[in-house]
């Protein structure tokens, strides 16, 4: 993507569409592995990274809502921390594996 000559603050976005029955799939996987859907597109999102980046050791960062209390409701600021997720893909372990360590 080139940068425009005068910065607009419009990020890049990319938007994912996911065929009819697959959110179903996770789902299910997810109740079997007793496990979340978000852990289940995690361990997979780190089984994809870990094999274009050639590295057993994959981080993510996810955003976390800071405004866990009705006081700051009102307030106007930032309050958003990000939560580093490790996963080790060393060896051929199995998506169980995986999932056990989102």
């Amino acid at each position: 993507r080139r940068y425009p000559r005068v910065a607009d603050h419009h990020g890049a976005s990319l938007a994912i569409h996911w065929p009819g029955g697959l959110q179903h799939q996770i789902a299910q996987l997810a109740r079997q592995q007793h496990a979340t859907s978000f852990m289940v597109v995690q361990a997979a999102l780190a089984a994809l990274l870990s094999q274009l980046g050639r590295t057993p050791d994959v981080t993510v960062g996810i955003p976390v809502a800071g405004r866990t209390h009705p006081a700051v409701d009102q307030l106007v600021g930032m309050f958003v921390n990000t939560v580093v997720l490790r996963v080790q893909v060393d060896g051929d372990p199995t998506f169980a594996q995986l999932l056990s360590q989102v």
